[in-house]
């Protein structure tokens, strides 16, 4: 895949701008806008990482990232949560890779 161009990151920042003067010029705060943040996005590695795990992480063990977790057990603890989670919203079972798998 090919990484997004300079014009398209130009683009993207000057959308942004666009959007933020847009929202003070309607007198629309963070919190007001946000309160209202019901976006449908599709899931990414990046995003199951922060929602998912970090969230699991800083309410089982108060840390901000997987580098702070223990070896033996914590992760462990993690898979378990996230897995049974998933079985909540009916995924079948998802095994963690082992190292040959990575």
């Amino acid at each position: 895949m090919e990484q997004r161009t300079l014009k398209q990151n130009n683009s993207l920042h000057k959308w942004c701008e666009q959007i933020a003067e847009r929202y003070n010029k309607e007198g629309l705060t963070v919190q007001e806008v946000i309160k209202n943040y019901k976006l449908e996005l599709f899931w990414t590695k990046e995003s199951v990482k922060e929602l998912l795990i970090h969230t699991a992480i800083k309410r089982m063990y108060g840390k901000r990232s997987t580098s702070q977790l223990i070896k033996t057990g914590e992760i462990d603890k993690i898979i378990d949560v996230v897995t049974k989670f998933n079985a909540e919203l009916g995924i079948d079972y998802i095994p963690f890779p082992s190292r040959e798998d990575v």
